[in-house]
């Protein structure tokens, strides 16, 4: 039994351009909002780096994935947080 891909529909298709339309969505401000989540983490786990490692000293020899899984998502929550939370801050200053 052979198994065959239905042929593509104009609906599938990616329109001409379409990479182009991708790349400047890649604006500065999403830079900024990067680079921004990660100095506010980077800052966050310096402050708190002692309790960070007797948080995770119980994992053993895990403690350092622990601690790099932690940074990495905390450092998404945060960006995704700024990602969020800047367009609307952009609108409500724009209206008062």
């Amino acid at each position: 039994m052979w198994m065959v891909a239905p042929e593509p529909t104009r609906g599938d298709r990616r329109p001409r351009g379409g990479l182009e339309a991708d790349a400047e969505r890649n604006t500065l401000s999403t830079y900024l909002e990067f680079l921004l989540g990660g100095l506010l983490v980077t800052v966050g786990f310096a402050v708190s780096f002692p309790a960070l490692i007797d948080l995770t000293h119980g994992f053993g020899v895990l403690s350092t994935t622990a601690l790099v899984f932690l940074f990495i998502f905390a450092w998404y929550v945060a960006w995704v947080g700024i990602c969020v939370t800047y367009p609307r801050l952009k609108r409500w200053v724009g209206h008062a």
